[in-house]
């Protein structure tokens, strides 16, 4: 049988135990970029895995908010009364993002900041996807019609004097259904064979201009 002195010294040290971790919550525990290793192509995600004093403790606001290279996300939990420890794994959509180096910048609240409990911070890179190149130098000099289309795409060189052209098609996941090149005239090209969906036809010249445009495919 356990002495009152003996309880009472295990009740104080369970309360100091729980002081102590009370005042280091809540926390933000890690945060985590998905994809690993994106790129501009892709739409990037945060994971944040964040501790709470009592539950549950759901999300119930958040806002992003992107500066350049700066990515600030504010967050806002709403606790229950139960006394025990809560866990709470939260993931946000950043969307995708062009090529360089981001530092974001996270803060966890119970309700908007500036009530701020914990901040975090994590840098990362977006890499330029190898697939679609996104500019716009030949907007002027190349007419692309109809879109949407049903099977052929005719695409329209207005500059014709000693440039060649390369002409890619894509699909939205970056991989190249159609080449042609060593265009130097316009085109009616064929892609009846290509499913119903959007696309992405790249055009470049042999001066390093580019053009990418989104075709619609809507046979019927």
């Amino acid at each position: 049988m356990k002495t009152p002195q003996l309880l009472f010294a295990i009740m104080f040290c369970v309360f100091i135990q729980n002081n102590h971790v009370n005042a280091q919550i809540p926390a933000i525990d890690s945060l985590e970029i998905i994809p690993v290793n994106p790129t501009s192509n892709d739409v990037v995600k945060i994971i944040s895995h964040s501790i709470f004093p009592s539950g549950g403790c759901p999300l119930t606001n958040s806002n992003i908010s992107i500066n350049d290279s700066t990515i600030i996300i504010n967050v806002a939990h709403t606790l229950g009364l139960m006394a025990v420890i809560c866990y709470s794994t939260d993931t946000l959509s950043i969307g995708r993002l062009n090529a360089k180096t981001y530092n974001l910048i996270y803060n966890l609240a119970l309700t908007t900041p500036p009530l701020t409990f914990d901040i975090d911070t994590l840098q990362f890179t977006i890499q330029q996807s190898p697939g679609l190149q996104f500019s716009d130098k030949l907007s002027e000099k190349i007419e692309i019609y109809p879109n949407p289309f049903a099977n052929e795409l005719n695409i329209v060189l207005k500059d014709q004097s000693s440039v060649s052209y390369s002409i890619d098609i894509y699909s939205i996941l970056g991989q190249k259904m159609k080449a042609f090149s060593e265009i130097k005239e316009s085109i009616t090209a064929d892609l009846s064979d290509l499913r119903n969906g959007i696309y992405f036809v790249q055009i470049t010249n042999n001066r390093h201009e580019k053009r990418l445009m989104k075709i619609i495919k809507n046979a019927y």
